[in-house]
């Protein structure tokens, strides 16, 4: 029972440090007004206007 308290222990502890590491990134990025993401990351992101030639290729037409 030992090793499966260690594994959790130590999971737990990535988990956490890695949530506060990201906390911290959100909070500098509030900050600054810079996006600290990878660059290929960007594309990925919700609530981005398409550009005109994916708007060309993949849009709707209404008329």
């Amino acid at each position: 029972m030992g090793n499966v308290v260690a594994i959790t222990f130590w999971f737990v502890l990535i988990a956490v440090v890695l949530n506060f590491v990201t906390l911290g990134f959100g909070l500098l990025a509030v900050v600054t007004g810079r996006s600290y993401a990878p660059p290929g990351w960007h594309r990925l992101r919700r609530h981005m206007p398409a550009s005109r030639n994916d708007q060309r290729l993949t849009g709707m037409s209404l008329s």
